[in-house]
């Protein structure tokens, strides 16, 4: 929001990827609907929906992986991982950010690590309200700090 006459700021704004540019004096019932649209985002169409979006099975991909796809596609929907052993957890995502993480025993950071050192399974996508925000980090500092805790833990147990 600002009171400044810069078209360049607004440009600048977006590339940095804001979520609607205000000039004042702010009309608050656009305001105020742009807040509730922030706050209570609509769940994610399934993937099948969308005329333009690939439904796909593929091989070989770590939860790293997938969860570097969901993020840089900006995506806002509910992954479900389930091991070979039957664990299972869930990742939030909004927007690509990842905000809230659960596991059977775990919430937050120690499930979303946990998830993260998986090694196979399955991943399932689900457009679930997100309930709470248990993670606050970017998405691309979680990942930097899950794959460093599992190479540490890998050189600790060799």
């Amino acid at each position: 929001m600002t009171a400044q006459q810069v078209p360049d700021l607004k440009q600048q704004a977006e590339e940095l990827g804001v979520v609607r540019f205000f000039q004042k004096p702010v009309d608050t019932a656009s305001l105020f609907k742009v807040l509730q649209k922030i706050l209570n985002p609509e769940p994610a169409a399934p993937p099948s929906d969308a005329p333009q979006s690939f439904v796909a099975s593929l091989g070989g991909l770590s939860t790293v992986d997938i969860i570097q796809l969901k993020c840089l596609a900006r995506s806002t929907q509910v992954l479900k991982f389930t091991r070979g052993d039957g664990k299972s957890g869930k990742l939030y995502f909004q927007r690509g950010e990842i905000v809230h993480a659960e596991s059977e025993t775990k919430k937050g950071l120690d499930a979303f690590n946990d998830i993260v050192s998986w090694k196979g399974g399955r991943v399932e996508e689900s457009a679930e309200p997100i309930a709470e925000q248990t993670i606050q980090q970017s998405w691309e500092g979680l990942l930097m700090d899950a794959v460093r805790m599992i190479d540490e833990n890998a050189a600790l147990a060799n």
